[in-house]
């Protein structure tokens, strides 16, 4: 993930920005919005049993596959699209 400083509001994420929540071992498949518009993040990882992970803030919930990781996100977060 590339961290990076805004002065003033945050920008709007976009479907299209999942490039810059990607890192050399996981790609992210999905971006979701919690209640304070900070962004939720689905990606998959290489080489693990459990490759979806979805990372709220400084946490990180497992999934086995994308339908539960993306099931679990529609019921709390709000799709970016």
């Amino acid at each position: 993930m590339k961290f990076k400083v805004y002065y003033g509001p945050m920008p709007n994420l976009k479907a299209s920005d999942k490039n810059i929540f990607s890192k050399p071992n996981s790609e992210c498949v999905a971006l979701y919005l919690d209640k304070l518009k900070r962004p939720v993040i689905v990606s998959k990882v290489q080489n693990t049993k459990m490759p979806y992970r979805v990372s709220v803030g400084t946490s990180v919930i497992v999934f086995a596959t994308l339908k539960d990781a993306t099931d679990y996100c529609s019921l709390r977060f709000r799709e970016v699209k």
